[in-house]
């Protein structure tokens, strides 16, 4: 371990620490519906998803509204990863050299698969 690799976990752990109590604080109020700084900006960016996706706020869901939620996400996060691996020789930020293997349609599904169900 080298001494700027030691200086930048050093770093991340300091911040990591000072962002513990504000942000646990934050998501204190927001879990007991108390007014929070962020309130103005965030709510109505809340309100127009909710209103999008035709959710009641107000309303709780059942094993089953949540199972679907959480398969239907589940298949559509691991699609758009696999869309993602097969389509990023061509995005602006893609760089050869950091592609030891080249990306076929089975290794990207195997690896969006792998990542989807956290299989190591």
């Amino acid at each position: 371990m080298t001494l700027p690799g030691l200086l930048q976990y050093g770093l991340f752990m300091v911040i990591v620490i000072a962002c513990v109590r504000p942000v646990g604080m934050y998501l204190f109020r927001v879990f007991n519906g108390q007014k929070t700084l962020l309130d103005s900006v965030l709510c109505p960016v809340e309100r127009f998803i909710y209103h999008a996706a035709g959710i009641d706020p107000q309303s709780e869901m059942d094993w089953k509204q949540y199972t679907l939620a959480f398969v239907v996400f589940g298949v559509f996060g691991t699609v758009l990863l696999l869309v993602i691996l097969l389509l990023q020789r061509w995005l602006p930020w893609f760089d050869l050299a950091y592609q030891n293997t080249p990306m076929t349609a089975d290794l990207a599904l195997n690896t969006a698969i792998s990542f989807s169900t956290t299989t190591t």
